[in-house]
């Protein structure tokens, strides 16, 4: 009988509070990072929007089916991989130590990007609704409160964070329940069409660019392993093809009512008019009424809050397992002997966010187009090189050592899923201008994704610096991506 621990580690420790986490609660972390009404009343919105395409619903159900054989490899060698490192970690293990650091580093950038976004978002959006109400402060004020709260449930309990991300999910996937009968109960001429559904747009090559989109929704369903040393076994790949089964089951089903109400030939001009606002509208005209629309704005606002507390946690765990192997300060890898989350690491991560805060303000971004929009595009072009590379690693991991896993798990659906991920940042580099908005050659198109590219050059000398330590290689070196498990010999091959 396996006895579970849930009590945290001393002070000092470099250990996460262990079986704190169900699947359900990893559920929830994943669906509170995608944030569903965000997604739905702003992705659908932008991809309809942006590509001029009416297939978005289809466009939610084929990143469905990407991700799903993604997760078939990605969940095989989960039980064999056990790091808050998640990505680095399977990067490291199955591709090498130096590549693992690389990839380390574009999560950093990544996953701050997309945390650090959200925050204007929530600004914005907080703005819109609730600044009239009260005396419209800055929006950079609601951003503030949710820093703050965001820095205080970030070193709480993990499972304690895990309740909260579920109430607000759960109300959030009521209110959707609802948007959603409201607006199939009033189609547009009374019919309920299927267009937006049918498989024959895929034949529009536009659909390419509405999949990346669509993409940038899921983001997030990798973060399961962040929480690997907290969950109960069995749990990573159970929760990983749950949040993207319910995930495409709300996204498809709530943009494909969104094109019922507004009629599959009227909706791309709807969304390009009213943008995010779309789905409100629909609903507050369909029932003469403003409180259930401002209900759902309301909603709007804590799903970008759940969205930046998720991220927060899942870059506070990759600082807590480089600080842990010594690729960051090992400060970094201290948990709270209290609540046994990454104290200090969460402690730097709102640091990080705060700074980055400032520096817009100051310089007057955008909240909505250059902090929500472009760190979030930023970010999904980061997380579909990670999971590509992670792709690859399982072929390098099981390639070594096979672990008795059968040979579709290891071989075949991993490889189907680097091809497939590789498009999928090869298209979306290529429409990266319009993913953005700008004119191609604009300096945002060509400067954004040059950050990822100096965040993997920065994590490779970081690498090559911990290999040519004193003793060559250097101790840390040995202990990069393997979590609380024993180092090699320092005469093993690197």
């Amino acid at each position: 009988m396996r006895i579970h621990d849930h009590s945290p580690p001393a002070h000092g420790s470099t250990s996460l509070a262990r079986d704190r986490l169900g699947s359900t609660a990893l559920v929830f972390f994943v669906l509170g990072a995608a944030a569903p009404l965000a997604s739905t009343a702003g992705g659908a919105s932008t991809g309809w929007a942006v590509t001029g395409v009416t297939q978005i619903p289809l466009a939610f159900v084929v990143t469905a089916v990407l991700l799903l054989v993604f997760i078939v490899g990605y969940a095989a060698m989960s039980p064999h991989v056990t790091s808050a490192g998640a990505i680095y970690t399977y990067v490291s293990r199955g591709l090498g130590r130096i590549p693992g650091v690389g990839a380390a580093f574009v999560a950093l950038v990544s996953y701050s990007a997309m945390q650090v976004g959200l925050f204007g978002g929530t600004g914005a959006v907080a703005d819109g609704f609730l600044g009239p109400r009260l005396g419209n402060p800055p929006w950079w004020t609601y951003s503030a409160v949710a820093w703050v709260l965001v820095l205080i449930l970030g070193r709480l309990r993990v499972d304690f964070n895990g309740r909260v991300l579920g109430t607000l999910m759960a109300a959030e996937c009521l209110i959707m329940i609802v948007y959603d009968a409201v607006m199939l109960a009033h189609p547009h001429d009374g019919q309920l069409s299927t267009a937006t559904l049918a498989p024959s747009g895929l034949a529009n090559p536009a659909v390419s660019v509405a999949v990346v989109i669509a993409f940038t929704s899921f983001v997030g369903v990798e973060d399961t392993t962040n929480y690997s040393e907290e969950s109960r076994p069995g749990t990573i790949g159970r929760a990983m093809r749950v949040s993207v089964v319910l995930g495409t089951a709300v996204y498809a089903l709530s943009a494909w009512a969104i094109s019922v109400a507004t009629g599959p030939d009227h909706v791309v001009d709807d969304a390009r008019e009213q943008g995010a606002e779309l789905m409100f509208t629909l609903v507050g005209s369909s029932l003469g009424s403003t409180m259930i629309t401002d209900v759902g704005r309301l909603l709007f606002v804590t799903s970008l809050f759940a969205s930046c507390l998720a991220f927060h946690n899942t870059v506070a765990r990759y600082l807590f397992a480089l600080g842990r192997e010594g690729v960051l300060p090992r400060a970094l890898s201290v948990t709270s002997g209290r609540t046994g989350a990454p104290a200090n690491a969460s402690l730097c991560q709102s640091a990080i966010s705060a700074t980055v805060l400032l520096v817009a303000v100051a310089f007057g971004w955008d909240p909505l187009v250059q902090m929500f929009f472009w760190m979030g595009t930023l970010a999904g072009v980061g997380v579909a090189v990670l999971m590509c590379l992670a792709s690859v690693a399982v072929l390098g991991f099981f390639a070594r050592d096979p672990h008795g896993e059968p040979f579709a798990r290891r071989v075949v659906f991993p490889a189907l899923s680097a091809v497939s991920l590789g498009a999928v940042v090869v298209l979306t580099l290529d429409h990266y201008a319009t993913l953005l908005g700008v004119e191609p050659g604009a300096p945002a198109a060509r400067l954004l994704p040059g950050v990822l590219v100096l965040a993997a050059l920065l994590g490779l000398a970081r690498g090559v610096h911990l290999y040519l330590g004193r003793d060559r290689p250097g101790a840390a070196y040995h202990r990069i991506g393997l979590g609380n498990a024993t180092p090699p010999k320092e005469n093993e091959d690197a």
